[in-house]
């Protein structure tokens, strides 16, 4: 979220103390920085998390584009059409640079690039992961703003919620 944010400060900066103004940014790493520390005071581990995260739910650092090599060629379906989902959903990013601006488009690729480089195991749930990536959003509503398939494609997507919403109730294992 850092990189999104300077590329914004940079191009939106006005006037007043640009050092004072660049101060703000900090505050995201600020954060995790306290959050390591108090992990460090529970359990005297800066990383505990990570190491949590990695010895309970098999969570390590990975190359993400290994990772969607791996779902789109995995045999379980279930792994294969989340690696498809990921996949489109990378594609769909990368083309809307010029739609959307280079800040979005940072912030779009590093949402989605994030659980990728977390292993395998979030791979299982991608969808999910997919949904905060508003710059999707974003460029889907500029491009079908002035289209004759903007009737076709809320109808579409509207039904593909209802399908989402029945698959949920039923405990379908793709939505998690």
């Amino acid at each position: 979220a850092v990189f999104p944010l300077g590329v914004v400060f940079f191009q939106k900066r006005k006037g007043g103390d640009p050092l004072w103004n660049i101060l703000w940014l900090g505050l995201i790493p600020a954060g995790v920085c306290l959050y390591s520390w108090y992990c460090y005071h529970l359990t005297g581990d800066f990383f505990a998390y990570s190491r949590i995260q990695a010895s309970g739910w098999g969570c390590h650092f990975s190359n993400p584009l290994k990772v969607l090599y791996q779902g789109l060629t995995s045999r379980d379906a279930y792994f294969r059409l989340n690696g498809l989902f990921a996949l489109v959903s990378l594609l769909i990013v990368a083309i809307s640079l010029p739609k959307i601006g280079l800040a979005y488009w940072l912030l779009g690729m590093g949402l989605i690039f994030m659980p990728l480089s977390s292993g395998h195991v979030f791979l299982q749930s991608i969808s999910r992961y997919m949904l905060p990536v508003f710059p999707f959003y974003i460029f889907l509503s500029i491009v079908t703003e002035r289209s004759r398939f903007r009737d076709l494609t809320l109808v579409v997507l509207a039904m593909l919620q209802g399908f989402y919403m029945v698959f949920w109730c039923n405990g379908f294992r793709l939505i998690v």
